[in-house]
């Protein structure tokens, strides 16, 4: 007779480099009775996500299958821990009107950084680029902001033209630049599948060279402020393991200037 499963009750784990999902299969045995949560952070790699959305939450598992499942916080989560927003730094978007001129969704890590940072510096290196209404098809009408979303996308798309990568699957309609650093390295989206699974493609300005990142913004940034394996491109940088960077966005510089 085949024994019945049972329910386990997941808790979070509070280790910041495990804040990537839920790992599951062969990553940790533990009797789930003892309710006993192993640390099997290090072997997360071989463990599948599945998606659990809050802190607490239960699974129920075939019998003989007793691991230790652990519920991670959200990557932007993780970040708000590194970078405390303050009151009054986020920027209002009207998403609704920004979507239908893109025509496309934007990834909801992305939101969060806006509504909580605005077009936040970090560490005098990389800035996030806010969204408006200009696309890279009309970044050249008379009237149209230099410098925004839709100029630097356009750039960037020149730049994979020109560069012609191969290793790297894309076509340049397929690129959106959400961030850019003063050593003018550019940080885009590979907008195909699910806004929330784009990967980012970092565009090395002194390497003439692109890398694919399999992970979100939001995650990318905490991996490059934890020094974390899988952007290995940022070692070079300034966010390179600062997890205390300087962050300012330019309504805050503006207001200081005034002082």
């Amino acid at each position: 007779m085949e024994e019945p499963p049972f329910r386990l009750v997941v808790s979070v784990h509070r280790d910041p480099a495990c804040f990537d999902g839920v790992v599951d299969g062969d990553v940790a045995e533990d009797d789930a009775s003892e309710g006993r949560n192993v640390g099997a952070c290090q072997r997360a790699q071989s463990g599948r996500k599945l998606g659990l959305q809050n802190d607490y939450d239960e699974i129920l598992y075939p019998a003989g299958r007793r691991m230790a499942v652990m519920a991670a916080r959200s990557s932007f989560e993780v970040l708000t821990e590194l970078l405390p927003p303050r009151p009054g730094s986020g920027l209002a978007v009207d998403w609704a009107a920004v979507e239908e001129a893109w025509g496309m969704e934007f990834p909801s890590d992305y939101k969060n950084l806006i509504a909580h940072y605005g077009d936040v510096l970090l560490g005098d290196y990389l800035q996030v680029i806010a969204p408006t209404t200009v696309t890279p098809d009309s970044c050249d009408e008379p009237g149209a902001p230099r410098g925004g979303m839709g100029f630097i996308t356009a750039d960037t798309r020149d730049t994979w033209t020109d560069t012609e990568p191969t290793e790297i699957d894309a076509e340049p309609e397929e690129l959106v630049t959400w961030g850019a650093a003063s050593s003018a390295d550019l940080f885009s989206w590979l907008t195909r599948g699910e806004p929330d699974d784009w990967p980012v493609l970092v565009f090395s300005h002194g390497d003439d060279a692109w890398t694919q990142h399999d992970f979100g913004t939001a995650e990318f940034l905490v991996h490059v402020l934890n020094a974390q394996p899988g952007v290995a491109v940022m070692a070079e940088t300034p966010l390179w393991g600062d997890s205390s960077p300087s962050y300012v966005n330019s309504a805050e510089r503006h207001r200081a200037r005034g002082k």
